[in-house]
């Protein structure tokens, strides 16, 4: 059966990629541009994991996103080239983080096994 996965990622080509893992991995993903798209995603469509980049442009961060998938019971991780930014944020203690680059095909096997 699909796993629905939820991408959030700012950078097009890194995007891109990752869309193509998930898909080839026979699996449904779920794209937004940024913090409101994906909350108002999570509000409607069921999600089974989330790949989450930390930075989204020059001003966001996918904090609130985590927060909201925490509150939902949904796995994520973090995929990041600031991973020393999440040491500030308590909530994510327990959550795995992939430091950028990486095998997209690695990063996508990762939040599957989180379900």
């Amino acid at each position: 059966m699909p796993i629905t996965i939820l991408l959030i990622e700012d950078e097009l080509l890194l995007l891109l990629d990752l869309q193509m893992a998930v898909e080839e991995a026979g699996h449904i993903e779920v794209s937004a541009g940024g913090v409101d798209a994906a909350l108002k995603h999570l509000e409607t469509r069921p999600i089974d994991v989330a790949i989450l980049d930390v930075h989204l442009g020059l001003s966001e961060t996918s904090f609130p996103i985590a927060k909201r998938l925490r509150e939902q019971n949904i796995p994520y991780l973090f995929y990041t080239a600031q991973p020393e930014r999440l040491r500030e944020e308590l909530m994510i203690a327990d959550v795995p983080v992939i430091i950028k680059p990486a095998d997209t095909d690695k990063i996508v096997a990762a939040a599957i096994a989180l379900i």
